[in-house]
């Protein structure tokens, strides 16, 4: 969860915790289910962008498989 002093944290420790949330087991559920609403969103779209839904959708299969 962001921490209530998050503004007033040095970029590099915002980097530290962006990454370990990233690497974590909810970070990457995080990351899921992002990348699954963007897909759906996009391609709905009238001229979607194909190459971008199609790495998302690889990044879900192999990076962010969750079964």
């Amino acid at each position: 969860m962001k921490p209530d002093n998050w503004d007033k944290l040095s970029q590099n420790k915002k980097r530290r915790m962006g990454d370990e949330l990233f690497q974590s087991l909810r970070g990457m559920f995080i990351m899921h289910q992002a990348l699954k609403v963007a897909i759906e969103s996009m391609k709905k779209e009238p001229d979607p962008e194909v190459s971008d839904i199609e790495d998302m959708e690889m990044l879900l299969q192999t990076v962010l498989y969750m079964g």
